[in-house]
């Protein structure tokens, strides 16, 4: 068989490109969002939107490997091209979250643009790109010197991430080129505008302690 992965609720559903049947399920949380499949074929990747997780499956033996807690409303999911990094992109927190695939520890969290959607590596692995729905932009992010946070995962080298379960003290997050420290991992910044017409969301911007 040759699987096509479509999304479904509360579910992923498998369907056989040679007959256009679907042959089966695929765990997952509520309102999955996008989802990729790791290079060796062997894992996929689902963003679940209302839990604000990505879960993890092994599609040999469709068991769920891990979910791991990401910023609010995952959508997009991209992976690295030598499929050690994982990307989680979070629509209310603007981040792009950074996975190591195999501990499936958040390893970096990246601000972007305002609702963050789809993200793509370039074919050398040496620039992510993330689509902004509201922004009307494209983040382009250098991964071997992102700056403020510098991030050496695809040579095979890891910054050192102290994850807290509460606010930190002023100065605790490296400056960004703007001069600016704390723009993410601390507390967010509530915006008086909203995340669509319904006036239900607060915008947010930045990412907390607990993205």
């Amino acid at each position: 068989l040759q699987p096509r992965l479509l999304l479904g609720e509360p579910a992923v559903q498998v369907l056989d490109v040679a007959t256009n049947k679907i042959v089966g399920d695929l765990p997952s949380g509520p309102d999955p969002e996008q989802l990729n499949i790791h290079p060796s074929g062997n894992a996929v990747y689902i963003a679940n939107e209302d839990d604000n997780l990505v879960t993890v499956i092994d599609l040999y033996t469709r068991e769920v490997l891990a979910e791991v807690p990401v910023g609010v409303e995952p959508e997009g999911v991209g992976i690295s091209p030598n499929g050690k990094i994982l990307i989680a992109t979070s629509e209310t927190s603007n981040m792009a979250h950074f996975i190591d695939t195999k501990s499936f520890e958040i390893v970096d969290n990246v601000l972007v643009g305002t609702r963050p959607r789809f993200a793509e590596f370039t074919a050398d692995g040496s620039q992510l790109w993330v689509t902004s729905e509201v922004g009307g932009t494209v983040s382009v992010i250098g991964v071997h010197d992102m700056n403020p946070y510098p991030l050496g995962a695809l040579m095979g080298v890891y910054r050192s991430v102290t994850l807290r379960m509460t606010t930190a003290p002023v100065g605790s997050f490296g400056v960004g080129p703007h001069g600016l420290y704390d723009m993410s991992g601390n507390v967010w910044e509530w915006c008086e505008d909203w995340v669509d017409g319904r006036k239900k969301n607060p915008l947010v911007r930045g990412g907390s302690w607990f993205d």
